[in-house]
C-alpha cells in the first residue's frame, strides 16, 4: 500500500520518518524540487554529512536528475530535477566544512531550525544574527551555498538579508518555505519588508500547502492559500 504524500515547496514525498518512496515520474508536471537531504534538525557536521550524502546517492539515478545549473531548470528532462538542501546549520561550522557540503552536492542550507543557535534565531527565537552567522554568511558564498531563510526568525533573517546586501555577498537568499505574515501571523511566516529585501536580492518566497502557517486550525487552509 503506497501511503499519501506529504508536499510542501521543499517537496517531502513520502510520511516523513519513513523511507522515501519516489513515485514521482507519475506526476508529469513536476520539473524540480528540492529535498531536505539530513534530519531537519541535525546538530553534528559529521552525521549530517553523512546522512545527506547517503540520502544523495540513495536517490540519484533511480527516479530522478540532478539540478547543476540554470538550463537543468530551463529545460526540463524526462525526470523530475532535485536540488539537496538543508534546514538546519549544524554546529561548528567552518569554512572547510562548508567547503565538504557544497562538494558533496549540497544546494542550500539554514541558519536555524526552530529556537536560538550560534549562528542566530530561529523562528521561536527574537535571537538576532551572530558573529558566527556572518561567518557561515561569508563561507556560503564562497563556496556557493544558497541561504534559505525558511525558519528563521525575522530579526535574524532582517540581519541577514542586511548583511548580504552590505557586503555585495554572490548569494540569492530564498525562503523555500514561508509564508506571508500579513496575511496570517504565524511566526514561521515573514513580514513584507523581509519578503521585499528577499525579492531586491533576486530570490524568492515559496509560499507553503502547510495548512498550520496559512490559517488557524477552524478554517479552510485550501481557501487560505
Amino acid at each position: 500500500m503506497i501511503r499519501p504524500y506529504f508536499a510542501d515547496s521543499q517537496a517531502f514525498f513520502s510520511e516523513q520518518r519513513d523511507m522515501l518512496r519516489f513515485h514521482v515520474p507519475k506526476i508529469k508536471q513536476l520539473a524540480f524540487a528540492l529535498l531536505t537531504s539530513a534530519p531537519p534538525m541535525a546538530k553534528n557536521f559529521d552525521d549530517t554529512l553523512k546522512a545527506h550524502t547517503a540520502f544523495r546517492k540513495a536517490l540519484l539515478g533511480k527516479a530522478v536528475r540532478p539540478v547543476t545549473s540554470k538550463q537543468d531548470v530551463i529545460t526540463p528532462g524526462d525526470t523530475p530535477g532535485v536540488l539537496f538542501g538543508l534546514q538546519h546549520a549544524p554546529e561548528g561550522m567552518t569554512r572547510e566544512r562548508v567547503r565538504q557540503l557544497a562538494s558533496a552536492g549540497l544546494f542550500s542550507m539554514a541558519l536555524a531550525y526552530s529556537g536560538p543557535t550560534e549562528y542566530g534565531g530561529g523562528f521561536e527565537s527574537d535571537a538576532e544574527l551572530t558573529n558566527e552567522g556572518k561567518s557561515l554568511l561569508d563561507s556560503m558564498a564562497t563556496f556557493g551555498v544558497q541561504l534559505d531563510l525558511s525558519h528563521a526568525g525575522h530579526r535574524t533573517a532582517r540581519g541577514a538579508l542586511r548583511y548580504i546586501a552590505k557586503h555585495n555577498l554572490p548569494l540569492r537568499p530564498f525562503a523555500s518555505h514561508s509564508g506571508c505574515y500579513a496575511a496570517y501571523k504565524h511566526p514561521r511566516n515573514f513580514p513584507d519588508d523581509v519578503l521585499q529585501d528577499i525579492v531586491a536580492l533576486g530570490g524568492y518566497v515559496g509560499i507553503p500547502l502547510l495548512s498550520p502557517l496559512v490559517a488557524p486550525y477552524n478554517r479552510d487552509p485550501m481557501n487560505a492559500f
